[in-house]
């Protein structure tokens, strides 16, 4: 037996019995645990670090029990979270993510060509730079460039004809301010890699120790979205697994229980 585990499965009439059993047993012990508390609920007094005294009143049973989804709206989520293609946490496309990210980062260390084509520059300070994508990034003296790239891009232009009129009309708006503008520009033969064009332009900046933060960082990110997937898949398999076994007691029994008759439900009333 196989059952079409997707969104469309929270809306076939024939899963509803089952699904409204699941969703009982995922609430049962939240509920008996609201049963158990207090009728007046609980009141804590502390000292904020200002020496002002506050009291914090815990959330009685009702509020607690109105924080539980109806079973249509429980429905609704379920079938929103199948059907999200997205990059939600403990998705398999938050784990690609993740996973190209490190791969990014093992390819593109600190002796990696840095993808800088031009530079722009005043004596030893730096105005702004031109990638080998077309993009730029600009200091404050030559935030320009920013109002020329937009005009590239409003030309349609791209690839080798963006960059050149990048490096040309650059160069004319920066010459305008800066008498003693500094341009150098590269290609695939000369161009500094990152470590290199960090020591040049960025000397306080340590590429390498941020490059290995990144990367821890990113390694460690992986490492939690694995888990989160697999705490997901393991989830999925435990729901699947218990509604094969309603499905086949609903087969070897002559009826299912009915959702009016659910003893969960029945308790949530009464306390009402």
């Amino acid at each position: 037996m196989d059952i079409d585990f997707s969104a469309k499965m929270y809306s076939d009439p024939t899963m509803r019995p089952h699904l409204k059993k699941l969703y009982d047993s995922q609430y049962a012990a939240f509920y008996e645990r609201i049963d158990a508390m207090p009728e007046t609920p609980t009141t804590v007094s502390m000292t904020m670090p200002d020496g002002q005294s506050v009291e914090l009143h815990e959330l009685s049973a009702e509020q607690y029990r109105a924080a539980v989804p109806s079973f249509d709206k429980w429905l609704e989520l379920q079938s929103r979270i199948m059907s999200d293609t997205g990059d939600i946490p403990g998705s398999l496309q938050s784990v690609e993510r993740a996973r190209q990210h490190v791969q990014n980062l093992e390819q593109n260390d600190p002796g990696s060509p840095s993808g800088v084509r031009t530079v722009f520059a005043t004596g030893s300070e730096i105005l702004g730079y031109i990638n080998m994508d077309g993009s730029v990034a600009t200091h404050a003296g030559g935030s320009v460039l920013q109002d020329i790239a937009k005009k590239a891009d409003a030309m349609g232009l791209s690839g080798e004809a963006k960059i050149a009129y990048l490096q040309d009309e650059g160069k004319k708006a920066l010459s305008a301010r800066y008498g003693n503008l500094q341009v150098s520009n590269y290609n695939t033969s000369n161009m500094l890699n990152k470590t290199e064009f960090a020591n040049r332009w960025y000397p306080h900046h340590d590429t390498y120790e941020s490059y290995q933060s990144a990367l821890a960082s990113a390694r460690a990110h992986l490492e939690e979205t694995e888990q989160l997937y697999q705490q997901q898949m393991e989830r999925r398999n435990a729901m699947q697994a218990f509604l094969l076994q309603s499905i086949e007691d609903s087969q070897s029994s002559p009826t299912i229980e009915a959702e009016d008759e659910n003893p969960l439900m029945a308790l949530s009333q009464s306390t009402t």
